[in-house]
């Protein structure tokens, strides 16, 4: 299963090989400038979201210092929940990073004010190296305005003991809803006396409500952005097959996911069935019982 991608956005006069001012070259792009120099010295600052990225995002900056040694570059990392509003406030006061990750809910806020740089000309990038609906995702009005960092990847994590100790094989390959919830099912029923669940609960948008959805048949956002589908028959499906586990006690319900979330859940050995995507792997590796688990996409 996949799910929304995130990007890594361009603003303002930076790039990799955008650094320089304007040129009275025709064929140079007066906005991104000539392409930089071995020698070109500048700094470049960079804003993240994820502080599990960071060494992924300074192999890169090394890779870069390579054929620019003299442009220094400065990550600044900002937990998820506030980026955002951090990212406006900067906005405001003309103080964007150069470089910055961007998302698909707030990629048209920057795009269609002005302020993420125009990237049709930027040397090295070729939309056509990248799947066409990320691309489309991240152009406004015709024009791309962000260069694809990755796109994210859902899967189902699952710990091989508490399976095997409820009798529950592992998934080989895709697992229907019913399988899942059955598994689910099968270890709260056999283990929930040690309080240990089957799914972990929770209500993650991104890797698992936008998901199920789309594998009903539905849509998060109408294809004009006119219209959400939160109230369309397939998201109905979506919400009454999780909620009907929380009902049926297979999952814990949100006052218990409030304090005990289902990342915690899982990585400390207490539920067998975990719906994440990649972002959390880096996160999930140093687990206490990382050597039990499995993963399935």
């Amino acid at each position: 299963m996949t799910s929304r991608r995130t990007f890594l956005g361009l603003a303002g006069a930076a790039g990799a090989a955008a650094l320089a001012g304007c040129s009275s070259d025709p064929e140079v792009d007066p906005a991104l400038g000539p392409p930089a120099t071995p020698d070109a010295e500048d700094e470049i600052t960079f804003g993240i979201w994820d502080k599990a990225q960071e060494p992924a995002m300074l192999e890169i900056v090394d890779a870069f210092h390579e054929h620019f040694p003299r442009i220094g570059v400065s990550i600044s990392t900002t937990a998820f929940g506030p980026y955002f509003e951090r990212l406006r406030i900067q906005a405001q006061g003309d103080d964007l990073p150069d470089v910055f990750w961007i998302n698909g809910p707030n990629f048209e806020l920057y795009a269609s004010h002005g302020i993420s740089q125009d990237l049709s000309e930027l040397e090295g990038f070729d939309p056509a190296n990248y799947p066409p609906n990320l691309v489309e995702l991240y152009t406004y009005d015709g024009t791309p305005y962000a260069v694809p960092k990755d796109f994210d990847t859902i899967a189902l994590w699952f710990n091989r003991d508490l399976l095997h100790r409820a009798g529950v094989d592992e998934p080989a390959g895709d697992w229907s809803w019913d399988e899942y919830r059955d598994a689910s099912e099968a270890v709260t029923r056999a283990l929930g006396s040690e309080q240990i669940w089957g799914n972990p609960g929770g209500v993650a948008n991104q890797a698992m409500i936008y998901p199920l959805i789309m594998q009903a048949g539905g849509y998060v956002l109408s294809e004009d952005k006119t219209r959400s589908g939160y109230g369309e028959p397939a998201a109905i499906e979506a919400f009454r097959f999780l909620d009907g586990m929380i009902r049926d006690g297979i999952a814990p319900d949100v006052r218990y996911t409030a304090e005990n979330q289902p990342k915690d859940l899982f990585s400390n050995g207490r539920a067998a069935l975990y719906l994440s995507g990649n972002w959390e792997a880096t996160l999930l590796q140093d687990s206490p019982v990382r050597e039990r688990w499995g993963s399935r996409r």
